[in-house]
């Protein structure tokens, strides 16, 4: 009895009295600096600079009296027993994730209009002699990993995912599965698969789905990528994880306290490589590179800020380790394999969930080019620049969020 009432008013009315109590104070702070700065300007002039200092100063203050008060409400929440923030749009599960929460499941339109353009592609890869498919990676919730409490309206896009890859069955547009692999075949366990405070999937995942990409390729169109299976080895590669590392996007939503950090795996290979790489985007021009994986496609400098310092949560909440994989998502990118000029010309269309897997098929591919169709800044028309390129595969890799 003691406990309902603690929970249902002593720590509303606590909360409530440092919220205002907190506003209050802020209020007599900045009103004092407004005086003292209108005091200043009477006796001498004041130089813009320390203006804006003085302005930045009190910004500082007012941000980080605002995350205390968040973070102290995501406390309560979280003492009290609640799983269900943001008016039941951000839903906690039992295992810990995070996941988006919906009364009523959004249902798109234009699922059966991009299945028809998927066709058009298709159409296009196969009239110079090419092949396209579509690849679907993990959407949360993953099957077996997250469980709710009775009644929570969490989302569940898995059958919004199943109603696509049935247009295109009905378009004859080939697919490969991803979702419920890893879990099926016990390569990793469900809370694996996919970050507890994003929406991403982790980089073990994007191996694990680069691999079972190859193997469906392989078995689909007969196409001899790794006949031997040396790049679908775990062992030629290097794994090394950075516990505590982030907050994703979920998490930022809410507060670090909700669902903690996530870890992150950086996997890189082993093998000898030798790769040109172009990439293109509105933020960072034209960049070239030219070296080995490590050089090219995988940097260790986008590990080093937040390892060096622990990654405290205040670090951890802005820091974004997917750009490991080639410095993240871009508009435009094309990698020419120096080693293997010879080998297929494969067109990666993606969003962020392809980046990883494009460094993972690079040393598989004579040229590799990585397009974005989401992009504002440049997007090619995808049709005839698959019949201009004459590439031999085309793979479709899209999160059915972004369909």
């Amino acid at each position: 009895m003691i406990d309902r009432i603690f929970s249902g008013i002593l720590l509303p009315l606590i909360f409530l009295g440092l919220t205002f109590g907190g506003a209050g104070l802020n209020l007599y702070l900045t009103a004092g600096q407004a005086w003292e700065t209108s005091g200043a300007r009477e006796q001498e002039p004041v130089k813009l600079r320390t203006v804006t200092h003085r302005i930045q100063t009190a910004a500082e203050a007012r941000v980080a009296h605002r995350q205390a008060i968040i973070d102290f409400y995501y406390r309560l929440q979280l003492l009290m027993g609640k799983r269900a923030f943001n008016d039941f749009t951000l839903l906690k599960a039992l295992d810990g994730g995070l996941n988006s929460g919906s009364f009523v499941p959004p249902d798109p339109p234009g699922l059966r209009e991009t299945a028809k353009h998927y066709q058009v592609l298709k159409d296009s890869a196969v009239a110079v002699g090419g092949q396209l498919v579509f690849f679907s990676p993990p959407v949360r919730p993953v099957r077996g990993a997250a469980v709710y409490e009775p009644g929570m309206p969490w989302l569940d896009v898995n059958p919004r995912v199943d109603k696509f890859l049935n247009y295109l069955r009905e378009y004859d547009v080939d697919f490969i599965d991803a979702r419920f692999h890893f879990t099926d075949v016990g390569t990793l366990t469900p809370d694996q698969v996919m970050y507890k405070t994003d929406v991403f999937w982790t980089s073990r995942a994007a191996f694990e789905g680069f691999r079972q990409l190859v193997t469906g390729l392989e078995d689909l169109f007969d196409l001899r990528l790794d006949p031997d299976g040396y790049y679908r080895d775990r062992n030629n590669y290097d794994q090394v994880t950075y516990s505590q590392l982030f907050l994703g996007g979920l998490g930022r939503r809410s507060s670090f306290l909700v669902a903690g950090l996530d870890d992150f795996t950086a996997i890189k290979p082993k093998f000898d490589s030798n790769y040109a790489v172009e990439i293109f985007d509105q933020s960072l021009g034209l960049m070239k590179q030219q070296g080995h994986a490590n050089q090219t496609l995988f940097f260790d400098s986008q590990m080093r800020p937040p390892a060096a310092t622990g990654a405290a949560a205040g670090g951890a909440k802005l820091f974004l380790p997917y750009n490991y994989y080639l410095l993240g998502l871009h508009s435009m990118v094309t990698v020419k394999n120096l080693d293997r000029p010879d080998g297929p010309r494969i067109l990666l269309i993606q969003d962020s969930f392809g980046v990883p897997v494009g460094c993972f098929l690079a040393p598989l591919a004579g040229e590799l080019v990585m397009v974005d169709p989401l992009a504002t800044d440049y997007v090619p028309e995808l049709d005839r620049f698959i019949g201009e390129k004459k590439f031999d595969l085309v793979i479709i890799l899209f999160s059915i969020n972004n369909i």
